[in-house]
C-alpha cells in the first residue's frame, strides 16, 4: 500500500458522489464511527445526507441564554484548544484577518468563535460599501444573504487550512477525519463605524442560537478521490432582541447559511 503522503492534498480534489453511492458499507461505517470521533458539542444535529448545502427543516433547537456555541469544558485526552489570531484569508483581492478557536484532536477538529476584520484596501472598502448601500436601501434580505456568503467562504477556507494538518486516510481503513464548524445564528444587522470613521454594517449576536456543520473525510482507494460527507445541524429559533439601538431597526433573525460549505467566492 502506498504511503498517504504520496497523495495530493485532498481539498484540491472534487467530491466523488458516485463513489459514495457505491461504497454503502464504507459509508455505514463512517456514519457509525463519526458519533465516536465527533468532538462533543452542545448543538444537537439532525442528519440529512441528501443536503450538502441546505439545512434540514426536520428539527429546531430551543436555546437558552447561557447555551454555548462550540465545544466547552476541558478538552478530552488527545485534544488541545488553541486560539488563532489574525489568520489572513484572501477574498477576491481583499485580505481579511480571521480569528477563531480550534479544538484539535487526533481524528479531527472543531472551529468556533470565528470573527474577522478587514484590511485597509480599495477592494475591502468596496465590499463594506456594498453592505452599507444595501442597508441604506433597506434591502436587509439581500444584505443578510451577501454577508452570510462572505462568512461561509471564510469559514470554509479556515476549515481547509486546518485540514492541511491532517493526513487523510483511505475509506476502507476504518478511520476518517471529522471536522465541525460552529457559529452563532441569532444575528441583527447593525450600522456602525470602523476605526477610520467610515460606516460599516456588522452582524451582532442578538441571541444564543447555534448553527453547526459536521463533515467527515476519507480517500477512495480505487479512484484516489476525496470522499466527503456533510451534515448540517438543525435550524435554531431566536427570540427578538434589539442590540443595535440604531434609528433603522432590523430584526433578530437566524443566519445558519453562514456556515454552509462554500469554496468559491465570486464577489457581489
Amino acid at each position: 500500500m502506498n504511503s498517504k503522503q504520496n497523495f495530493l492534498h485532498p481539498i484540491s480534489r472534487n467530491e466523488n458522489s458516485k463513489g459514495l453511492r457505491k461504497k454503502t458499507i464504507s459509508i455505514l461505517f463512517l456514519l457509525s464511527s463519526v458519533l465516536a470521533l465527533m468532538i462533543i458539542n452542545s448543538c444537537s444535529t439532525d442528519f440529512n445526507a441528501a443536503q450538502t448545502n441546505k439545512h434540514s427543516n426536520a428539527a429546531t433547537l430551543a436555546e437558552t441564554r447561557d447555551a454555548p456555541c462550540g465545544p466547552t469544558g476541558t478538552p478530552p485526552d488527545g485534544c488541545v484548544d488553541t486560539y488563532i489570531s489574525n489568520q489572513p484569508v484572501n477574498v477576491s483581492g481583499c485580505t481579511l484577518y480571521v480569528s477563531y478557536t480550534v479544538r484539535r484532536c487526533v481524528n479531527g477538529f472543531s472551529i468556533s468563535n470565528l470573527t474577522f476584520t478587514y484590511s485597509s484596501s480599495t477592494i475591502c472598502d468596496a465590499i463594506q460599501q456594498h453592505f452599507v448601500s444595501l442597508y441604506n436601501m433597506g434591502n436587509f434580505g439581500q444584505l443578510s444573504t451577501d454577508m452570510n456568503d462572505l462568512y461561509a467562504y471564510v469559514s470554509t477556507r479556515i476549515e481547509q487550512i486546518e485540514l492541511n494538518n491532517y493526513p487523510i486516510p483511505y475509506c476502507d481503513e476504518n478511520f476518517n477525519i471529522s471536522t465541525e464548524i460552529f457559529a452563532s445564528s441569532c444575528l441583527q444587522l447593525c450600522l456602525s463605524e470602523d476605526i477610520r470613521g467610515n460606516p460599516v454594517v456588522t452582524q451582532e449576536v442578538c441571541g444564543n442560537g447555534c448553527c453547526s456543520r459536521n463533515s467527515i473525510y476519507c480517500i477512495n482507494r480505487e479512484t484516489k478521490e476525496l470522499e466527503v460527507y456533510r451534515q448540517n445541524g438543525p435550524i435554531p429559533t431566536c427570540l427578538s432582541n434589539d442590540v443595535c439601538n440604531n434609528e433603522v431597526q432590523t430584526e433578530c433573525t437566524v443566519n445558519c447559511d453562514r456556515i454552509l460549505f462554500k469554496d468559491i467566492f465570486n464577489g457581489f
